[in-house]
């Protein structure tokens, strides 16, 4: 499976934390899918750990600054991260019953499509709202 490739011109935002978090995520979403193609079941539980709690620490800090600057859609964003992380925990009940190589690409293809849209759609429009509140 080939790299997921950070580029600044398209994920960067202009929230340094946000921005160095969203980052993570895709080196972690990297690490999960050598992970895989490796057939190393021990370390893909550990880095999809590792993906799921970088994950559910940064919708915590997006969803307290969106809280603290009254972001409009906040319950609607907040929606979106609880529909995610529940994803994320179906896929970890996979991973523990189930050794398919070709399911697990599968499954976090569809996560990292579904993250990266999230990032792409979903955080994008928080950006007015924050310059607007002088965060970005």
């Amino acid at each position: 499976m080939a790299n997921f490739v950070w580029t600044d011109q398209q994920i960067t935002f202009g929230v340094r934390d946000f921005d160095e978090e969203h980052q993570e995520l895709v080196n972690l979403l990297n690490d999960l899918c050598v992970a895989i193609d490796g057939d190393d079941a021990e370390k893909t539980r550990k880095v999809y750990d590792a993906f799921r709690d970088c994950m559910a620490d940064h919708f915590n800090h997006e969803e307290q600054v969106m809280r603290d600057s009254g972001y409009p859609e906040f319950e609607t964003h907040c929606s979106e991260h609880a529909n995610l992380l529940r994803e994320m925990d179906e896929t970890s009940q996979h991973l523990d019953r189930v050794r398919d190589k070709a399911l697990d690409m599968f499954l976090i293809n569809h996560l990292s499509y579904v993250l990266l849209g999230h990032i792409l759609t979903t955080d994008a429009r928080y950006m007015p709202h924050f310059r607007e509140m002088g965060i970005a």
